[in-house]
């Protein structure tokens, strides 16, 4: 038996997205717009996903470029 742990709007979208109606293999206008509303969701989602390496990837070179001014600033000496 499978169980499901959705809860709520989780549930009700996943129902509703469940549910569509089809007509002669074609979705109805209702049932058209929640599809579209689905993948532009899906689709923000992956942007957002696909992002976190380069932001990372961002984020650590400015955060290396960072480490001269702040050794020079504690008084280190870096390099030869």
């Amino acid at each position: 038996m499978i169980t499901s742990n959705l809860t709520g709007t989780a549930m009700s979208r996943y129902t509703q997205l469940a549910n569509s109606e089809f007509s002669g293999g074609f979705a109805s206008d209702g049932s058209a717009e929640v599809l579209r509303d689905e993948l532009v969701f899906q689709r923000a989602v992956q942007a957002y996903l696909w992002s976190i390496p380069a932001i990372n990837i961002w984020a650590m070179k400015e955060g290396s470029d960072q480490i001269p001014r702040i050794a020079r600033r504690a008084g280190l000496v870096l390099g030869k």
